[in-house]
């Protein structure tokens, strides 16, 4: 099971793209190395599709200033020397560079041992790392971080089941029988929140966040375990509020917004 990249069009809400709008998919979004706080450009959710309301990110993970191998002749490097070393290392920007990184830690969980995509998903959620305030509550709503940053170690060492997917049902979904949607709703004010669950983190009003001096903790208690992360049938769903325009949001329909490029330049932050 791969990740994929949430996209580069942040911060704005619903801004997620294709495929990791997709409920049972990893979308990852971005933190930046040189700041530790989530990147403007690290595309949020919620997602909304027909009678879906899915929260995306499912994680963050390194994707600011990360470092990669690069030519000097290639044309990005020569158009941005700035961020080229004496070497062959050149500094990146972009949730494709987390989606990487994550997909780095799924093949070291799966190295030793078989488990189920759904299993997988699951011991990267609840090893996660969310990042805190001083006074021990969330950071950054669920709609911008998800679980938390991706932490390596303990992922390979979990052996978490039933918290990955729960609900939902990939192979009905492909046969088109079920479809499936999330916990994530908004309110006639544009409020976003998670039903059925409150305290911090579940409502988030859209706008654009850029904390410091907060740590990623390994010990935080999620009281309402991961049920932001379950999933309901359509024909079960909940009714976004009406006469409000979701002016941001993308369809899965549209595709994938984002030009599919190596030339496309995020800017460091």
């Amino acid at each position: 099971m791969p990740a994929f990249s949430n996209g580069n069009d942040g911060p704005g809400p619903g801004s997620v793209g294709s495929p990791a709008s997709y409920p049972f998919i990893i979308g990852t979004g971005a933190i930046s190395v040189a700041t530790g706080n989530i990147a403007g450009f690290s595309s949020r959710g919620p997602i909304r599709a027909t009678g879906g309301d899915i929260l995306k990110p499912d994680l963050t993970a390194p994707g600011g200033h990360s470092w990669g191998l690069m030519p000097a002749t290639a044309k990005i490097a020569q158009t941005y020397p700035q961020f080229k070393n004496d070497g062959e290392y050149f500094a990146m920007s972009g949730t494709s560079q987390s989606a990487g990184v994550v997909s780095g830690v799924v093949a070291l969980m799966l190295q030793n041992k078989w488990q189920s995509p759904d299993d997988t998903k699951c011991q990267l959620l609840s090893t996660a790392r969310p990042a805190v305030t001083a006074a021990g509550s969330l950071a950054y709503s669920l709609f911008q971080q998800g679980s938390g940053l991706v932490n390596p170690v303990a992922a390979v060492q979990s052996a978490a089941t039933g918290c990955g997917n729960y609900g939902l049902d990939v192979g009905a979904d492909l046969r088109g029988e079920r479809h499936f949607g999330g916990r994530a709703n908004r309110d006639a004010s544009g409020q976003y929140y998670l039903m059925g669950l409150s305290g911090a983190g579940s409502t988030w009003d859209g706008r654009y966040s850029s904390n410091s001096g907060y740590a990623w903790s390994d010990g935080y208690a999620w009281s309402d375990g991961y049920a932001w992360s379950d999933g309901y049938l359509w024909s079960d769903g909940y009714a976004w509020s009406d006469g409000y325009a979701w002016s941001d949001g993308y369809a899965w329909s549209d595709g994938f917004t984002e030009t599919m490029s190596t030339n496309v330049w995020v800017p460091q932050e």
